[in-house]
This record gives C-alpha cells, structure tokens and sequence, in this order.
C-alpha cells in the first residue's frame, strides 16, 4: 500500500497541535523515529516514540513546520520532505532551521521517519541540548529495544 503525503502532513500538523495521540495514529505499531534532536535519537515503537514526543513537548512552546520542498519514489513508498523549521522554546528562544524528514510506510502507515539535519545543533543550544540529554538519561534509562547511543 502506497503512502499519501496526506499522512506527512498530518504528523506535522499533530506536532504544531501539540497532540501525540495524533501523531502516534499515523505511525506503524513498531515504527522506528530517527532524530538527532533527542536524548535517545534511535526510538522504536509507538512506546518509546510517546516518550519521545513527550521530552520534546517538554521543551518546546511552539513548533512550527514550514513545508519547502516534498519528493515520492515512483512506488509511493518511500517521501523525502524539507522544512523550515521555526519553534518556540519555552524560554522564548526562537530556532530556526532547516530539516529534512524521510518517511517509509507499509500498510498506509509510517514506518520509518528519520530526520536529518545539514549540521549539529552547535553553540549554546548545541550545548543546551547536550546537557538537557545528559540530565534525562540519568533518570530515564532506555526501554527495550531502544538505542543507547
């Protein structure tokens, strides 16, 4: 079964609403979500990417997804999706970068969503983020089958 960048969007739009039981209905029961920004990056099934969604939801006031650009494979399995992205974190702070997600579904589902970014998180949000990661691992160790790395 093909994927609709429908299903994208919605995932982005339940991120702006602030609402993970949104963004996890989009998502295959044993889903892995790849993304840079987060204590534990590799995070698999619906479990671990709540917990996830959670810790980001903790730090950000506002997302903000800005669709750039947007590509499907001819067997519409497989969409590579470019944002520009502006948040608000709850100190105020404002972000704004570039980033690119690549999705994978089966069965109308997501997954696979991985994000990349065109570099690390540097200077004081890079250091921010590395400590606020620190902090979280000490009391929230990973669940099964989740990435120490």
């Amino acid at each position: 079964m093909s994927m609709d960048i429908d299903i994208i969007k919605t995932v982005f739009a339940a991120m702006q609403a602030r609402d993970i039981s949104a963004v996890l209905a989009c998502f295959a029961e044993d889903a892995l979500f790849l993304d840079p920004h987060y204590p534990y990056p590799e995070m698999q099934g619906k479990v671990n990417i709540r917990a996830g969604l959670e810790w980001a939801m903790r730090g950000i006031r506002q997302f903000d997804f800005q669709i750039v650009n947007t590509y499907q494979t001819g067997d519409e399995k497989h969409i590579a999706i470019e944002f520009r992205c502006r948040h608000t974190l709850h100190t105020g702070k404002q972000l704004d970068f570039m980033q690119v997600f690549l999705a994978d579904s089966r069965n109308g589902k997501i997954q696979a969503l991985r994000a990349f970014l065109p570099f690390r998180p540097n200077g004081f949000v890079g250091t921010m983020l590395a400590i606020n990661h620190f902090f979280y691992r000490l009391s929230h160790k990973p669940m099964p089958g989740q990435d120490e790395n």
